[in-house]
């Protein structure tokens, strides 16, 4: 890619994996925006060639232009993860394998 058509990059704070990656930074592209649709996109560009999209809506982000943004998009990942979590948990603990016949 030569200087006179290199894109405009920024960092970017993605937070798509943060339960198993943490939160990093990226310089990326902001790029793709549809027309017809909320959605937002960043084009990171990786030494590889090959180019990582992450999308943005206004349901969720996966990635945001600040770290703040980023950890409370991350602490709200967290806590709908352990709900999941202590649901599970709950199921778990009123099974009995006991019938009332064996007592």
């Amino acid at each position: 890619m030569n200087d006179e058509h290199k894109p405009l990059l920024t960092t970017f704070w993605i937070s798509k994996y943060a339960l198993t990656q943490g939160i990093y930074s990226v310089e990326a592209e902001r790029c793709c925006k549809d027309v017809d649709s909320p959605r937002e996109y960043i084009r990171v560009y990786e030494p590889s060639g090959i180019s990582s999209y992450y999308v943005r809506t206004k349901k969720m982000a996966d990635w945001h232009e600040s770290h703040d943004e980023a950890v409370i998009e991350a602490e709200k990942m967290r806590l709908k993860k352990l709900a999941s979590l202590y649901k599970r948990i709950e199921k778990m603990s009123a099974l009995s394998f006991v019938d009332s016949e064996d007592k």
